[in-house]
């Protein structure tokens, strides 16, 4: 029963990550109102494993909100410091409040908030690789002779977060999500293009769905 029940938690949740992936990746924002359809599935499940395992009710009670407390507070800090919005941090709460109690450890949630991390940061790593290719140095040479105080490690930031893109085929990039950092063009002799410094914005749901999926790796096979 247990094994059934947690192969029907699975099923739900990957159709709904799957479905918030779409619209994140189509729109960049999950509509609120699916969120209260979610909560109500997740709340259900939980019913069904409290009825079948009543004689464990203590045990999945303490397990459900310490994991609710545990979500809450990482989305909370990590939309503090706007890294992720108010969609993926309510989409990180409905993933450890119907996560299947198989194989459950208290350590799994710093785990899966440790893998986040790793994977945010790697998508920062890949983007400034890109950006110190050859043909975009010269437009982020422009961009820091005219600001001021350009330290070594701003420099990075600006490598890692934003890039170049030709201006004139701004109107064409429809599939692409980010948001205009300057009013100045610039002139890249070597490409022969002008080009205008946006900031990429992730899609977060991504990396809250690759996290999951490496924790289920980690508590499967560790």
């Amino acid at each position: 029963m247990m094994n059934l029940i947690s192969f029907i938690s699975l099923i739900f949740i990957n159709i709904i990550i799957y479905y918030c992936l779409y619209f994140d990746i189509k729109y960049r924002i999950i509509p609120n109102k699916f969120f209260f359809f979610i909560f109500i599935i997740s709340l259900f499940l939980n019913l069904i494993n409290m009825i079948c395992f009543y004689k464990k009710i203590g045990f999945i009670l303490v397990t459900r909100i310490f994991s609710l407390i545990q979500a809450f507070l990482f989305s909370f800090f990590l939309f503090c410091i706007k890294i992720i919005g108010g969609s993926d941090g309510k989409l990180v709460i409905f993933i450890f409040t119907t996560e299947p109690l198989y194989n459950f450890h208290f350590s799994h949630g710093y785990t899966y908030f440790s893998i986040f991390c790793a994977l945010y940061l790697a998508s920062f790593i890949i983007n400034y690789g890109f950006n110190c290719k050859a043909r975009y140095i010269e437009s982020f040479n422009l961009f820091y002779d005219i600001c001021w105080n350009n330290s070594y490690l701003k420099k990075a930031f600006f490598k890692s977060s934003y890039k170049f893109i030709n201006f004139s085929e701004l109107r064409k990039l429809e599939s692409e999500k980010f948001e205009l950092k300057s009013i100045f063009l610039f002139y890249n002799t070597k490409l022969a293009e002008f080009h205008i410094l946006v900031q990429i914005r992730k899609p977060i749901t991504l990396i809250c769905i690759g996290s999951y999926y490496f924790l289920i790796l980690f508590k499967y096979f560790y």
